[in-house]
């Protein structure tokens, strides 16, 4: 893929940088003469700049009043507990499975500075965990509750809606600010079965982080929305955090292009029909005794489009068996083995996308049941 780079004076325009990353430049609606942002367009608007009018129509979206794009999740939610921390002493609450203890190195404590309030539970939080970690012994400190939507290590679960509202009511009368790790809320578009909108679940937050690779197929990046005072000193941050990049185009447009052909404007398979075919096919591979004598799932339930399956065998075993299904028909019945899940159990995540949502739910069936057989001849 080739890039006219700025720099090179005139700069190229935006409909050339669309043009190749094969993005249609009319699908976005943008005007001929929109050229690149430069270090965010933070002087600008809306109106004069591409990058703006993104950020705008993205928290017109999410019903929060500014957006902030970044080039990473793990960026924007530094930059959240950094603000909401206030150069106080302090710290944050968040499940024990949070990507903020368990993917990031701890930079919360060798970044920030901050230390961790953790909810020591395998369930998704609810407002009694909530509520006594903001009653307890070391509550003074918490700045912020941080509640993942839906929660990935736990296989997709959803805190209720009743949670969410009853938590934001608590968090108003601690003073603490209440954040959204929705880096999967797009996926949560199909949740409660689809009685809620995105705008209702954003709207029980102070803030929230997204992010644009996870299921809109973003090369990379992430935003941060809040108030529009939040969202401003954010951008300070973000300098401060090495963040705002010279040019973020080659980025923000293929999330831009994600987000409105999956999101908004939702040319293929949307996330309602994808939670709904997930459901569906679980229910289809469970009622299969065959199957759910070596296949099982972290949730008693699906509600999203993803979910973690649990395969009753050690790695080798189930990687052979799924290469021997793959090499007889064609068709991988999953993608790659996370890691063990007790004795002798493998997990997986599954993901319900563009691709296999479009695939006839007897094929699901009739592949599994051959890797059911497969694995119990290894």
């Amino acid at each position: 893929m080739h890039l006219q780079m700025p720099g090179q004076y005139p700069p190229p325009t935006l409909q050339s940088l669309i043009s190749s990353l094969k993005v249609d430049f009319d699908y976005l609606k943008l005007p001929e003469e929109t050229a690149f942002d430069y270090y965010g367009d933070f002087p600008k608007d809306s109106t004069t700049s591409y990058l703006r009018n993104f950020e705008s129509e993205l928290s017109t979206h999410l019903s929060l009043p500014d957006c902030v794009f970044m080039p990473s999740g793990v960026m924007a939610q530094s930059i959240m507990l950094m603000i909401n921390a206030r150069g106080e002493e302090s710290s944050f609450c968040c499940h024990q499975t949070s990507h903020l203890l368990i993917h990031e190195k701890e930079s919360y404590e060798h970044l920030l500075k901050l230390e961790p309030e953790i909810i020591d539970t395998q369930k998704p939080i609810t407002y009694s965990d909530v509520l006594e970690k903001l009653n307890g012994p070391n509550s003074s400190k918490i700045k912020t509750v941080v509640l993942e939507h839906p929660h990935r290590e736990l296989g997709g679960s959803l805190t209720s809606f009743t949670d969410l509202k009853k938590i934001q009511e608590i968090c108003k009368q601690k003073n603490v600010k209440f954040h959204l790790d929705g880096a999967r809320i797009w996926e949560a578009s199909g949740a409660y079965n689809g009685e809620k909108s995105l705008k209702d679940i954003t709207g029980c937050f102070d803030s929230c982080y997204v992010s644009f690779y996870k299921g809109l197929g973003g090369i990379t990046g992430a935003a941060l929305l809040g108030s529009h005072e939040f969202c401003e000193e954010a951008r300070i941050w973000l300098r401060r955090f090495g963040g705002n990049l010279f040019c973020l185009s080659p980025y923000a447009v293929s999330c831009w292009a994600g987000f409105r052909r999956n999101v908004t404007e939702c040319e293929g398979v949307g996330f309602v029909e994808k939670a709904e075919k997930m459901k569906r096919v679980v229910g289809l591979l469970k009622g299969d005794e065959e199957i759910s004598s070596v296949l099982s799932f972290r949730t008693e339930t699906v509600e999203i489009c993803f979910c973690q399956g649990i395969i009753q065998g050690t790695r080798s075993e189930c990687e052979k068996a799924e290469k021997a299904v793959f090499e007889e028909t064609g068709v991988h019945v999953f993608s790659r083995l996370r890691g063990e899940f007790g004795e002798e159990k493998m997990y997986f995540e599954w993901n319900m996308g563009e691709v296999n949502g479009r695939i006839e739910d007897q094929v699901f069936l009739e592949n599994w049941k051959l890797f059911a057989r497969e694995l119990k001849e290894k």
